[in-house]
């Protein structure tokens, strides 16, 4: 048995955590489909009706609504694993033909990291349904021995203005059914969310939403905004199925800049502050709904 001061020692067990780590989060977040924005968060990420730059990670078709450019920035910092932090930028911009939008987001350390590319475009069709379609380049990197493989995933969604209070939205994401590794027939998962977004006054906000991902049991969400006044709004959420937990969040205008802040509980990774910011130009309400 190799003695506590024996390096050969402490690198062998190094090595084991590491590809265990590895192994781990590769089986965690092999879709490579990580929940961004940080109203999202404080509402529970039921935000497949949500109509703002973040629309380019949860549905697609919500950047059609947009009037104006719209930009946003996002942190999700892990206080006890670093190692899962994740950062990602997104921007969109409504055209006579409809909008375009783009994001990208980075999840992991050097020693194992994701990257999601994204490009999308969406447009009307009359006043009450919109109709997007996104690719997203994914690659996967594991150190500098093992290299890194990459695919491209399709998704697809629309929303739909049922009343002038509410609307419903739907999303599927890789409908390619994309491979996860090139070296063997591992398929991402494809992700179907189906959910509501109702006004309930000027001041307050609700939304549900149902999620199934391929591999996983359903996940129900459900989420709330309230404006206590024009310039700040609280937010609140709870997740329950296969990644239960509970969300709260705040955010704070500033002309057209929004700062948000929001934290998440859930049994595995315990207390997650997400930091983040919205600009939308001209807009007096950065991520209002309709």
């Amino acid at each position: 048995m190799p003695g506590w001061s024996n390096k050969s020692f402490w690198r062998a067990l190094g090595a084991s955590l590491f590809f265990f780590f590895c192994g781990f989060i590769s089986a965690a977040a092999r879709n490579n489909n990580f929940p961004c924005g940080t109203r999202s968060w404080g509402m529970g990420n039921a935000s497949v009706c949500n109509s703002d730059a973040w629309s380019m990670q949860h549905n697609v078709a919500g950047i059609a609504s947009l009037r104006q450019f719209s930009a946003g920035m996002y942190l999700n910092y892990q206080p006890l694993f670093p190692q899962l932090q994740q950062y990602a930028v997104a921007v969109a911009k409504p055209f006579s033909f409809g909008s375009l939008g783009a994001m990208v987001s980075r999840f992991g350390i050097p020693q194992y990291s994701e990257l999601k590319a994204s490009f999308g475009y969406a447009r009307s069709f009359g006043h009450n349904l919109l109709v997007g379609m996104q690719l997203n380049y994914l690659q996967t990197a594991i150190g500098d021995q093992y290299g890194s493989s990459s695919s491209v995933a399709v998704e697809a969604g629309l929303l739909a203005k049922l009343t002038p209070k509410l609307k419903a939205g739907m999303h599927v994401y890789n409908i390619n059914r994309a491979r996860a590794l090139t070296q063997n027939n591992e398929r991402i998962p494809t992700i179907v969310r189906l959910g509501l977004m109702y006004l309930v006054s000027e001041k307050v906000t609700v939304a549900a939403e149902f999620e199934k991902e391929s591999t996983n049991a359903p996940t129900l969400k459900a989420g709330m905004e309230y404006r206590m006044q024009q310039a700040f709004v609280v937010r609140g959420g709870v997740m329950a199925g296969s990644a239960p937990g509970f969300t709260f969040g705040a955010g704070y205008l500033v002309k057209n800049i929004r700062i948000d802040i929001a934290a998440s509980w859930r049994p595995v990774w315990g207390i997650t502050p997400h930091l983040g910011s919205d600009f939308i130009q001209g807009e007096k309400n950065p991520g209002g709904i309709f």
